[in-house]
């Protein structure tokens, strides 16, 4: 049960750390791809 616990908790962590990834790159990519002429 306490295993299933930590497994759950480490899935959950692993997905904000993703989200926060994505929504970074996603920022770097959008003043990336604007035309600087």
């Amino acid at each position: 049960m306490l295993h299933g616990k930590k497994k759950k908790r480490g899935q959950t962590n692993e997905k904000t750390l993703t989200i926060k990834f994505l929504k970074k790159y996603i920022y770097y990519a959008k003043h990336r791809i604007q035309p600087a002429h």
